[in-house]
């Protein structure tokens, strides 16, 4: 939302027109009147190492649940 609110004010800021697409009000809002423009977020995806870091502590768990069950049989 900031660029958009930056691309509206060039005028304001005493910018020279160059034609940029970006100086273009209906450019602007035409590309960015949008989900992602509002800053709404719709998805937020953790990085790749939480979910394997998550998956080795239940491998974990579960391979010493299965070594303490082995222990037990084979002391009984």
């Amino acid at each position: 939302m900031a660029l958009v609110h930056r691309a509206l004010r060039w005028e304001e800021l005493g910018e020279d027109t160059v034609g940029a697409p970006t100086q273009d009000e209906g450019f602007v809002l035409y590309h960015w009147d949008n989900v992602q423009g509002t800053g709404f977020l719709e998805h937020i995806k953790p990085p790749q190492n939480v979910g394997l870091q998550s998956k080795l502590k239940l491998i974990r768990r579960l391979t010493a649940y299965a070594m303490s069950v082995e222990t037990r049989e084979a002391a009984e």
